[in-house]
């Protein structure tokens, strides 16, 4: 008697390759987003305040582009530009 087997490779193959990577990037987009609507809600009266305005705003440590928040998204846009 004899039997024979025959054994199968199986092969896992993703339908679209390219769909993690675009996923990543929707969801990068939507973080970014996400930030950009964040501090716009948060400085939304500072923003609308004339230049001349802005120094006196309790806000403006934080806003202004050599504040807190100014430099450290100054450091995440070199960052983005070091990555790319």
């Amino acid at each position: 008697m004899s039997a024979s087997a025959t054994i199968g490779t199986a092969v896992l193959t993703r339908e679209d390759p390219e769909k993690g990577h675009r996923t990543r990037v929707f969801l990068a987009w939507m973080l970014a987003l996400a930030v950009v609507l964040v501090i716009a809600g948060y400085g939304w009266d500072y923003y609308a305040l004339s230049a001349a305005q802005r120094p006196f705003s309790p806000k403006h440590q934080l806003l202004r582009p050599s504040g807190t928040i100014g430099v450290k998204l100054g450091m995440v846009g070199v960052l983005m530009f070091v990555l790319i």
